[in-house]
């Protein structure tokens, strides 16, 4: 890359990512040494098409892993898509749930669990081949890095356990609602153990901060790969309290 091109991207990284001058060289890690993640990017790619006077088309940034180039061309997408200064585009992949992730998972006080029919096959009565459903009140227990389970309360319907049964894949999701943004989501398949079974029953009973109805099973999931994502688009929320039976939402229910 010529000098004088290279300047003016420094430039562009300093003025987007407010980071020192002195930090942003060919072999600088985007992530690790700028401190910058997916919606930096985008806000860095724009300041670099008007520097360059250049249109970046967005399925170019598909997959993008690099950012500055080697030095062979000084055009604003080669920078992009190739060379030596690493950035996730959108996420950070990890084989096992890291140091950083597991703090999330401790503190947070609401978890989604996703899972899906391996067929893609309705359920019973009509149900999609897909779930998705929010866990409040319990924890996300960690028993390894590669290892959670949470108590699963009675509710409306058992797609979860029906799906681990038929060997679905199963994601679980967990937001920082505060002021450090971020996403944990863990990819694995799940187990679902009776209570009467379970090793685990009692513990995660011992954990759970309020219950709605009563627990019917242990779901332990087996994670196979986890990611971090940004969470821009999470809004800041506070938790004011756990459910109580007088919150029912009859208003949200045809002729209740």
């Amino acid at each position: 890359m010529a000098e004088a091109s290279f300047d003016t991207f420094k430039k562009c990284a300093v003025d987007v990512l407010s980071v020192d001058a002195d930090k942003v060289t060919l072999e600088a890690k985007f992530n690790e040494d700028l401190g910058a993640d997916s919606l930096d990017l985008v806000e860095f790619v724009m300041a670099l098409e008007e520097a360059f006077d250049v249109s970046i088309d967005e399925s170019e940034l598909d997959g993008v892993e690099t950012v500055v180039g080697t030095g062979e061309d000084d055009d604003v997408v080669t920078m992009l898509s190739t060379g030596t200064l690493s950035v996730s585009a959108v996420a950070s992949s990890f084989p096992t749930i890291t140091p950083e992730q597991a703090d999330l998972i401790r503190s947070c006080a609401l978890f989604f669990v996703a899972s899906a029919d391996p067929r893609l096959a309705d359920g019973p009565e009509g149900v999609g081949p897909v779930n998705v459903s929010p866990k409040g009140g319990v924890t996300l227990h960690m028993l390894s890095e590669n290892r959670v389970a949470y108590l699963d309360t009675n509710g409306s319907g058992n797609e979860t356990a029906r799906h681990a049964v038929a060997g679905g894949p199963v994601t679980v999701m967990v937001c920082s609602f505060g002021a450090d943004a971020a996403i944990v989501r863990l990819y694995g398949h799940a187990r679902v153990v009776p209570l009467a079974e379970s090793p685990l029953a009692q513990v995660l009973a011992g954990e759970a901060r309020h219950l709605m109805s009563s627990p019917r099973q242990v779901v332990e999931i087996l994670v196979e790969r986890t990611m971090t994502s940004c969470g821009y688009g999470v809004p800041v929320v506070e938790v004011v309290r756990e459910r109580q039976r007088a919150d029912r939402g009859r208003r949200f229910k045809p002729g209740a």
